[in-house]
């Protein structure tokens, strides 16, 4: 089982401004939902972890709960922190994340759309984004 990393979309009607609000959205109200692919991943699966990158960094992780189509997910629609009903196709791919953690290092990390796999050279980076100074 490979980790995934995603980036989080900056539109104010879609996703939340930081991190931070993102965390306390999820931990809140409960899961959030976010579109990997029309392709299921197949080195992915539930338990791994999902990094997002946000403004330019590595900011937050969650476990993956579930990953499967839309449809299987959440056959209701979704709607985004601002009330605003999500355009979803049944047919992608998402990944359900219960509760985030925020690094206590955010690290640079390029953008990019979709999902990729953690790579085994950014594995040790990555980790040691979440990891407490001292530990």
């Amino acid at each position: 089982m490979d980790d995934i990393k995603l980036t989080l979309s900056k539109n104010p009607n879609l996703r939340s401004q930081t991190i931070e609000e993102e965390a306390r959205w999820m931990n809140q109200e409960g899961p959030l939902y976010y579109t990997l692919s029309r392709n299921k991943p197949l080195r992915a699966e539930a338990g791994c972890w999902v990094y997002f990158i946000k403004g330019g960094q590595l900011a937050g992780r969650a476990r993956a709960e579930r990953i499967g189509k839309a449809s299987e997910l959440h056959p209701e629609p979704l709607f985004s922190y601002s009330g605003k009903e999500l355009e979803q196709h049944p047919d992608n791919y998402e990944v359900e994340c219960k509760t985030m953690e925020v690094a206590s290092h955010p690290i640079p990390h390029k953008g990019f759309q979709g999902f990729r796999y953690v790579l085994s050279e950014e594995v040790r980076a990555f980790e040691n984004a979440f990891r407490k100074r001292g530990s």
